[in-house]
């Protein structure tokens, strides 16, 4: 069993640690800030890309990507990131996780 399938097994919240070790180990997890643009050139986490919210369900559709592909969405405080989990749901992702707000990062931002 790899470190994927065991953050699978537990709920779809993840600590600042458990997010780091995630991606750490795997290269196929796709980090999702669903700020605005203004808010992600302020400070992200690493290796996130930017979808805001209000582009997010189209977007998400125009990538393509297999439902079982590894997704973590954060965003400001969590409110967000819950509405992009969800949105993420109903489209039929299976291996998805909230992180909540950027402030549960205690690592360092990409400026």
């Amino acid at each position: 069993m790899g470190l994927l399938d065991l953050f699978i097994k537990q709920s779809n919240k993840l600590s600042s640690e458990e997010l780091k070790k995630m991606m750490e180990g795997s290269t196929s997890v796709k980090l999702i800030d669903v700020r605005t643009k203004e808010e992600y050139a302020e400070g992200h986490i690493p290796n996130s890309i930017n979808i805001p919210l209000q582009d997010f369900k189209d977007s998400i559709k125009k990538m393509n990507l297999p439902l079982d592909t590894h997704i973590v969405v954060y965003c400001a405080s969590g409110i967000r990131s819950r509405q992009a989990y969800n949105i993420l749901n109903k489209l039929g992702f299976k291996s998805i996780w909230n992180f909540g707000g950027i402030n549960n990062w205690k690592y360092k931002l990409k400026y």
